[in-house]
């Protein structure tokens, strides 16, 4: 302490360094973990009167150890500095994510099982004893891989940044600008969110497949796995579907605590569905082209056979799809309600109605409402499918019925139903007229329920099959 004649306050400064070895930390609720080395520094510059420190002019605190570097800046004064005192601090790191997790565990969620990467950048926050608020952040994560409710996210980097005020412990948050940049999304958020009430405007882009890539369920730890075992080389594996193209929307986030309304508007470039990717063990010598599935049409488009492929066949593809709607969730049931969620192709119009359900790894949904076909382009899709040219014209509306089921352990279960009509149509040079058609399509085959169908000519006359005053009976079952 510098003594100040007169009324002038005197002047106070402290600086030094430390170092522990093997120092053992004990947090709240009987977290503890152990460092092999914790170096820091302080700076510190006030003014003292008697025998307290008047007012904290500057502080410059870091701490170094396991690989994570920490660094706080007093920005404003303190007058009269207690443990209770707001601190209004400028904070840099970089570290790993493993580290600060192990820190930080009894203040993060239960269901943040572990994190990887490394993290850089630096906040705007005030802080007390009793807790605290973000106000600016900017952060960089490399290679992050998150393992939160028995799934890992990863991306190669995210970039965070948030404009707004976020408060600890009671996770209340407001943002005037927040962005989430990656390798396969990028989102930005505005509004309010707390436990009781939240309005969030969300704006969203997405790499569908990139972003399937990159989320995946967890496997079990290394301590829990076989040192030695043979290798089978059985030509059965898990697959999966993939899909693929680039999507974009916007989001209306209100409601909470329990009860959600999400009023949504989304957009779909170059879709396309994938069936499994032929992944399986092949015996030393072996070519995949021995246990590679039979190559066929799809709806998407004639697929090249060769047996090196690493991609699975286009089921479907779709230039550009658009969906909008109100969604309703309730977090305590996990059930999403569909009022009326309009999707509309360039083929295809219609307005589902349904739930979706989902508990832990296994999720189901069950939408129907009316739809309106396209006939035409409808035909170009089914000439595609049966490999043979189809024709047809008109506009047909009827119902349509779409469920689907998952699971961590079995792949995506697909399964539409609905008619298909049109007011003419020609197959192989036979011309049929008015007529509708029951279907059912899943993932691997395409079946039509028998049918009455009127034949306008044939060219070259029809032969065969069950025929009466120029009708005929028809049914069929396509596997793809």
């Amino acid at each position: 302490v510098q003594r100040a004649r007169g009324d002038r306050a005197d002047q106070w400064d402290m600086g030094g360094t430390c170092e522990a070895r093997n120092l053992l930390v004990s947090l709240p609720g009987g977290h503890r973990f152990k460092r092999a080395i914790v170096q820091g520094d302080i700076s510190a510059k006030g003014e003292w009167t008697g025998k307290a420190l008047k007012q904290l002019t500057s502080a410059d605190i870091g701490i170094r150890s396991g690989g994570v570097s920490l660094r706080a800046e007093l920005t404003e004064p303190v007058a009269n500095p207690t443990p209770d005192s707001i601190f209004s601090i400028h904070l840099q790191t970089d570290g790993r994510l493993e580290n600060l997790n192990e820190s930080l565990r009894p203040w993060l969620p239960e269901t943040l099982y572990s994190a990887e990467g490394r993290l850089t950048g630096s906040a705007l926050a005030k802080v007390s004893r009793s807790g605290g608020s973000l106000l600016k952040a900017d952060y960089l994560l490399n290679q992050p891989r998150i393992n939160y409710e028995n799934r890992w996210y990863v991306q190669p980097s995210l970039t965070v940044k948030f404009t707004g005020n976020a408060d600890w412990p009671s996770g209340n948050f407001s943002t005037q600008d927040m962005t989430v940049v990656g390798e396969s999304i990028s989102l930005r958020i505005q509004g309010e969110a707390s436990r009781e009430k939240t309005d969030l405007d969300v704006v969203w882009k997405a790499d569908l497949e990139g972003l399937q890539k990159s989320v995946g369920s967890t496997i079990a730890r290394a301590a829990s796995i076989e040192l030695m075992r043979r290798i089978s080389y059985r030509p059965v594996s898990r697959v999966s579907y993939r899909v693929a193209g680039m999507s974009d929307g916007k989001l209306k986030i209100t409601g909470g605590p329990s009860d959600w309304k999400i009023d949504a508007t989304a957009s779909a470039t170059d879709l396309a569905i994938r069936g499994p990717v032929d992944t399986r063990n092949l015996p030393p010598g072996m070519t995949r082209g021995v246990y590679a599935p039979s190559q066929g049409r799809t709806f998407g488009r004639v697929l090249d056979p060769s047996p090196n492929k690493t991609l699975g066949q286009v089921l479907w593809q779709e230039p550009e799809l658009r969906m909008d709607g109100a969604v309703y969730y309730n977090t305590e049931t996990g059930i999403i309600k569909l009022p009326g969620l309009h999707v509309a192709s360039d083929w295809f119009s219609g307005t589902l109605q349904g739930s979706i359900r989902s508990d832990g790894p296994i999720m189901s949904a069950e939408l129907k409402g009316p739809a309106r076909w396209e006939m035409d382009l409808v035909a170009q899709k089914l000439s595609t499918l049966l490999g043979s040219s189809v024709r047809a014209s008109g506009i047909h509306e009827g119902p349509i019925e779409f469920s689907l089921t998952s699971s961590a352990t079995q792949s995506m279960s697909i399964l539409v139903k609905g008619d298909l009509g049109w007011d003419e149509c020609e197959v192989a040079g036979i011309r049929l007229g008015r007529s509708s058609l029951p279907f059912e399509m899943t993932s691997q085959k395409m079946k039509i329920a028998q049918s009455t169908i009127p034949i306008l000519s044939s060219d070259p006359p029809s032969a065969g099959g069950s025929t009466e005053a120029g009708k005929a009976s028809f049914a069929a079952e396509v596997n793809y």
